[in-house]
């Protein structure tokens, strides 16, 4: 019996603490979104740096990460392409190339790997840096100075981040399709034009507007559970600890919010399904 209560009592600590964890984070997502607004206001004479800052985050998250992302969207494009094109035609199914092209590479296969590479790469990054700066006690010199970190540090992250991954998401869509093409013509010999017209005829504007939305959720989902996590850090020993707590947070998240979404999906075009959803 004392078992069973410790194990009660500890799963309620952490139900609690999870709780308080996600409240925190949209406290500070709404704080972020308050110090943008504030920004962008063109009467606003205050963060001089915001547009220097945001700069710098892109060319570290987008723009130094562009052959990495380019290389595992060739690879992935290609290998989806050839596959699909050696085995459909065997199930009957060849017409359809372009749907299911879009439908795993640009809908899924993109935006996973995207978000992994960003946030195995820049998040973490950015969660140790922030936990170091918490050592060293410069965000308490930024507070004294009269400086909320909130405007000088996670705001600017906050945009670059969601920009870089919509540059990123687009930018692995194309290379997978035009680049994996290119594989495919030259190792199957494959007419590249047709297949071409193919893949991006089948691509429509809610595509487009699919990945838009993909690509903000993650960037947010990134910066804002980096940022909470490296500016919660106390001393030294912690860092090492809240990155690779933000990276898996950072998943579960974003896993949530997918099942969400999907769930609600089905609702709206299932009714049947509602009984199954609740």
């Amino acid at each position: 019996m004392k078992r069973f209560i410790e194990i009660t009592e500890n799963a309620g600590n952490v139900m609690v603490n999870t709780f308080r964890t996600v409240i925190h984070m949209i406290f500070l997502w709404s704080d972020t979104i308050v110090s943008l607004l504030t920004v962008l206001n063109p009467f606003y004479k205050g963060n001089k740096s915001f547009q220097r800052q945001v700069s710098f985050q892109i060319l570290f998250t987008g723009v130094e990460a562009f052959w990495l992302i380019g290389v595992i969207a060739l690879m992935c494009g290609g290998t989806v392409i050839i596959q699909a094109i050696n085995n459909m035609p065997n199930f009957g199914v060849g017409e359809y190339f372009g749907k299911l092209l879009k439908i795993f590479v640009v809908r899924e296969i993109g935006p996973i790997i995207t978000f992994l590479l960003v946030m195995g790469r820049s998040g973490t990054a950015l969660t140790a840096y922030l936990g170091n700066m918490c050592v060293n006690k410069e965000i308490t010199a930024l507070e004294a100075m009269g400086i909320r970190p909130v405007d000088y540090l996670v705001m600017p992250t906050f945009v670059g981040m969601v920009l870089s991954m919509i540059c990123l998401n687009f930018y692995f869509a194309i290379i997978a399709i035009v680049g994996g093409l290119a594989v495919a013509e030259m190792t199957i010999h494959i007419p590249f034009m047709i297949y071409l017209q193919k893949a991006f005829a089948s691509i429509s504007m809610f595509d487009v507007y699919f990945i838009l939305g993909k690509s903000i959720i993650s960037g947010m989902v990134i910066s804002i559970v980096s940022c909470f996590y490296g500016l919660s850090v106390n001393n030294i020993r912690e860092v090492s600890m809240v990155v690779i707590k933000s990276f898996v947070v950072s998943g579960g998240i974003r896993i949530v919010i997918k099942v969400i979404v999907i769930a609600a999906f089905f609702r709206l075009l299932f009714p049947e399904a509602k009984a199954f959803f609740g």
